[in-house]
């Protein structure tokens, strides 16, 4: 947590507490006594409570949790997880969290491999309550849909970014259902109850190509993203 003024140059100079463990306690699988890392946080500001997600081996899968904070230095317990599948293994990956302010509505997305799937899906859940309590998990992708799982070509869609406000959520991520790594979105505008179908943003057409690691944000009326 940091505190600071602008400086004579108008940059922020923040002076930063002592860096704290936000997961201070946890009941860990004995097959993960030795692996029961926390990985790939994500945060933000919502609602007068600093709220982070990461990945968690607790449970010997990869597993998506949150906590929140009214102070920005002790993180409520036990954390709260978010993904709902009960199958091993899981291998969730790539969480990210915003705000949307309008509907004061918390969301998180992330790559949901589950139950030793062949390939990631983008997934979202959230929180009208500051993330006390969450939604039921649901798809955001529909990369697979109406293919026949025996003779279809996996594909996975993974590293999805969130960004909202003014009543508008977008969400892309990287998608190889074409063959070759693109960009797809969708996108809310009654602040994040529904969303969009996935449509493919970038522009390389049907040639070997390959797009990475995208980011959105929003604002103006619009949404925005760069890869």
């Amino acid at each position: 947590k940091g505190r600071g003024r602008r400086g004579h140059d108008d940059r922020p100079s923040l002076d930063f507490s002592k860096s704290r463990v936000v997961v201070r306690e946890k009941t860990v699988d004995p097959l993960a006594e030795q692996l029961a890392n926390e990985w790939a946080p994500t945060i933000t500001y919502a609602d007068r409570r600093v709220v982070l997600g990461w990945l968690d081996f607790r449970q010997y899968n990869w597993d998506v949790y949150s906590s929140f904070s009214r102070s920005g230095l002790r993180y409520s317990r036990p954390p709260t997880r978010v993904d709902d599948s009960v199958e091993f293994e899981r291998l969730n990956s790539h969480p990210s969290l915003a705000y949307e302010d309008a509907s004061a509505r918390l969301i998180m997305v992330w790559a949901d491999q589950r139950a030793r799937e062949v390939d990631t899906n983008i997934f979202y859940v959230a929180s009208t309550d500051g993330g006390t309590t969450w939604s039921t998990p649901t798809r955001l992708d529909s990369a697979d849909l109406g293919l026949d799982p025996d003779v279809a070509v996996p594909s996975n869609q993974w590293q999805p970014e969130i960004a909202a406000g003014g009543g508008r959520v977008c969400v892309a991520w990287q998608d190889g259902r074409l063959g070759n790594n693109d960009v797809f979105a969708v996108v809310s505008t009654d602040g994040g109850a529904t969303f969009s179908p996935d449509e493919r943003v970038d522009d390389s057409q049907g040639g070997s190509s390959e797009q990475f690691g995208p980011t959105t944000a929003t604002g103006t009326g619009r949404r925005y993203g760069a890869w």
